[in-house]
């Protein structure tokens, strides 16, 4: 992270902080960024106090990119290719690592997309799946997240086909 600061056609730049290079930023909020990889491992970390917390997404082997990180004023959900998962937002003091108080899984999800939550709106995901009884074409389920597990409030059938997979 770096601070541009443009005085008098000048262009000057302080490094904030360095970050693992290992991980990339998914979501940031503020003070607070969310870094993955693309296995398991996803880091909160609040680059001004230094503080994070490690969600522990079960391990396991296999790719399971990260899509996105949403915060909300008490949870964090983590929506990765196979599943979601659900944790209470901690404070960012220690360095703990939490495990997720729920998940759920949609499959083998294509793309993904959830807008920052409003107020009184609940959060929803709208999801890409490519449906293999039907020549590969793509679904697209919008699910309200409401209550756990999400509830599918839409469910369309894309006209345009994927090609077949070899």
């Amino acid at each position: 992270m770096s601070y541009h600061a443009f005085r008098r056609r000048i262009h000057v730049s302080y490094e904030i902080h360095t970050i693992d290079k290992n991980l990339r930023p998914v979501t940031l909020t503020g003070d607070v960024i969310a870094l993955t990889d693309s296995i398991s491992k996803t880091v909160i970390y609040n680059w001004k106090t230094d503080g994070r917390a490690y969600l522990d997404d079960g391990g396991g082997s296999h790719h399971n990119r990260c899509f996105e990180v949403i915060f909300t004023p008490s949870t964090i959900l983590v929506v990765r290719k196979h599943c979601i998962k659900l944790y209470t937002r901690p404070r960012l003091l220690h360095r703990q690592t939490l495990t997720p108080t729920a998940a759920y899984s949609f499959g083998w999800v294509a793309f993904v997309s959830a807008p920052t939550p409003a107020l009184y709106n609940p959060l929803s995901v709208l999801i890409r799946t490519n449906n293999q009884s039907d020549n590969f074409r793509p679904l697209i389920k919008l699910h309200s997240l409401a209550s756990f597990p999400p509830i599918l409030t839409s469910n369309i059938s894309s006209p345009w086909s994927s090609p077949k997979r070899q």
